[in-house]
């Protein structure tokens, strides 16, 4: 009885530690840490072979077979946004500063200073396109010097950042309006105000022809682009219950977490709810999934959903079903980097370090 008990024991251990399924499936492992030259690290990007990453005092490429880094450059001030990638140039930036540096060494070719505050910046063509406090601006990506701005009415600012696809950006600006401008001129080819409904809309995505963004009112909405009547651009919407801080559309669902207590994929082009996964017990805290601020990932075919009680759930990105949910070592920065090619997730810690973890998957 007492080697049965001591068993028992030891079974519920290895479930509390990576997670209640008795179907595991998904494991991780850490094999190495590399540390950068910043204390606080903003989100990883990752392509062909090579980490970069930005924070409070350096832009870094990491070399990710061998662990380390290809070149290291001083940032002008803190970056607060995820590196962004073209064949020859990572654009690096932060409320204060937005710098174009050769992918292959880090050296700066061209710095461009706030006038208010800089939003996060999108990359179409030649050209980066982003906000600084009132105005939206389209600076060439090979000098930095200005193509074309646009500045929003009333007293809001721009935060967040566009999106584009076939010589059209699109935003959703401070100002209750959806834009769709030119890439080139910068002329606005239409405008949507739904102030009523949203301020700004964050974290747009494009699926075929709609966009699909969060409300600031808990909402979720597709919006048709091209050449709409006006009371039939929004195509669905979703309302969630409360604050949706980010959304990740993928091969034609859109998956966010709702602190109401559920994860939900939905349907891009109609807005049916192909599942739910519910993050709250509402029996014991211990027992609830923590906030979830980190945007949410892919990896194969799993979601990755990293709350704030340094736990990543792994759920199937097709049902729902909980593959894994796993205890991390140390407390992360709200953001995971997948690389399903090395079959490895990044993660940062607090003390700048890169944290590579092997996955093994069953």
């Amino acid at each position: 009885m007492f080697l049965e008990r001591m068993l028992f024991a030891v079974m519920a251990a290895v479930l509390f530690c990576f997670g209640s399924n008795p179907a595991l499936s998904f494991t991780l492992s850490e094999t190495t840490q590399w540390q950068t030259q910043n204390e606080t690290l903003t989100p990883l990007a990752y392509e062909g072979g090579e980490v970069f990453g930005a924070g409070d005092k350096t832009l870094e490429a990491w070399d990710i077979d061998r662990g380390q880094p290809v070149w290291q450059t001083a940032l002008p001030s803190a970056a607060n946004f995820k590196p962004r990638l073209t064949d020859d140039v990572v654009i690096a930036s932060g409320r204060n500063h937005l710098g174009a540096y050769d992918r292959k060494t880090g050296k700066r070719i061209w710095l461009y200073e706030k006038e208010t505050q800089i939003a996060v910046p999108f990359i179409l063509d030649d050209a980066v396109y982003f906000g600084d406090g009132r105005r939206f601006l389209a600076v060439s990506l090979e000098d930095g010097t200005k193509l074309w701005s646009h500045t929003i009415t009333g007293g809001a600012e721009i935060f967040y950042g566009a999106i584009g696809r076939d010589g059209i950006v699109y935003l959703g600006a401070g100002d209750g309006l959806v834009y769709a401008f030119d890439a080139k001129t910068g002329d606005v080819l239409w405008r949507f105000d739904n102030e009523a409904d949203w301020q700004y809309l964050r974290q747009l995505y494009l699926s075929n022809d709609i966009l699909i963004a969060g409300g600031y009112h808990d909402e979720v909405f597709a919006i048709r682009t091209g050449d709409q009547p006006t009371d039939q651009r929004i195509q669905w919407r979703f309302y969630a219950g409360n604050f949706i801080n980010s959304q990740l559309v993928h091969a034609g669902s859109v998956y966010f977490w709702s602190p109401t207590g559920w994860v939900y994929a939905l349907d891009t082009q109609t807005g049916n709810r192909r599942w739910r996964h519910g993050t709250h017990k509402f029996a014991s805290y211990k027992s609830d999934w923590g906030p979830v601020i980190a945007e949410l990932q892919m990896f194969d075919d799993a979601l990755l959903v990293l709350d704030m009680k340094r736990q990543l759930h792994v759920l199937s990105a097709t049902s729902g079903e909980k593959k894994a949910e796993l205890k991390l070592a140390f407390a992360p920065r709200p953001f995971v980097l997948p690389i399903a090619e090395k079959q490895v997730l990044l993660f940062a810690d607090l003390q700048g370090r890169i944290r590579v973890h092997a996955v093994t998957q069953d």
